[in-house]
């Protein structure tokens, strides 16, 4: 009986139109990549040590072999099997949970992104994150209708097959795509493209990460109200110096309309 399992790790993507491979692979993306494997692999556990394993880095897409000894192989199988057979992660060993959400935000973020975890000895069926998987935790799946406010810059408004808006939102790492009319999107007066906007929208948000799905535009709610926190800043420091000399401000507001009990 062999005392050493396979299991592979392989990350498909493109950037900029070149698929990712050993040869194009981005030094900081190699080597978060492979710290996020390790981490899977030792689940948290810092005592295990991994001297014993043996890497080869292949082509197909890039794909991380590791020849692990087999107490380790069979700490990490259990956890890969619950993947397989459902997107549910409770009962996951913590730390490999923590590196199966990381991955299924990263691809949720960019599309084209997909990590498959295989056993060459089959001890279970290859598993795949991508942008159509959904591996949660019971408690992160509740999803609830609500309508909103948002404010962001409009970046492509139409649509080929169905009629759209493409809002980019400060801080958020990929475009909100709004559903809308054709009758709708012909009909504003005022050309939105590239301009800061403020929508009314329907959606689903998810009560733990708050995220947005299948969101419906409402209505173009106007340009975002702004103000400059310079300006604002100095207005109260002036405030404060002119009020400086008043002891109770409720008092004197008081006294001035007459209404002081003295």
């Amino acid at each position: 009986m062999s005392t050493f399992e396979t299991i592979s790790f392989r990350m498909e993507d493109r950037v900029g139109g070149v698929e990712v491979t050993p040869e194009t692979i981005g030094f900081a993306r190699f080597n978060r990549f492979n710290k996020e494997v390790e981490d899977f692999i030792k689940g948290g556990e810092r005592d295990i040590q991994l001297d014993e394993v043996r890497v080869a880095v292949e082509p197909g897409s890039y794909l991380l072999k590791l020849v692990l000894p087999l107490a380790i192989a069979q700490m990490v199988q259990p956890d890969v099997q619950r993947m397989e057979s459902g997107m549910v992660l409770d009962g996951m060993n913590p730390a490999r949970q923590t590196i199966v959400k990381s991955w299924q935000k990263q691809a949720r973020n960019y599309p084209e992104l997909k990590i498959s975890i295989e056993s060459t000895e089959n001890r279970f069926r290859p598993v795949t994150i991508s942008n159509k998987t959904d591996y949660h935790e019971k408690s992160e799946n509740i999803w609830v209708t609500t309508e909103k406010y948002l404010t962001g810059l409009v970046q492509d408004m139409g649509g080929k097959t169905s009629a759209n808006v493409h809002l980019k939102i400060v801080g958020h790492p990929k475009l909100l795509v709004l559903a809308s009319s054709e009758e709708y999107l012909r009909s504003q007066k005022e050309n939105m493209l590239y301009h800061n906007v403020q929508v009314r929208v329907l959606a689903e948000q998810n009560i733990q990460t708050r995220e947005l799905r299948n969101v419906r535009l409402i209505e173009f709610a106007g340009k975002p109200s702004s103000y400059n926190e310079e300006e604002l800043n100095k207005a109260i420091e002036k405030g404060t110096r002119a009020w400086a000399d008043v002891g109770n401000i409720t008092d004197w507001v008081a006294e001035q309309r007459g209404t002081y009990d003295a």
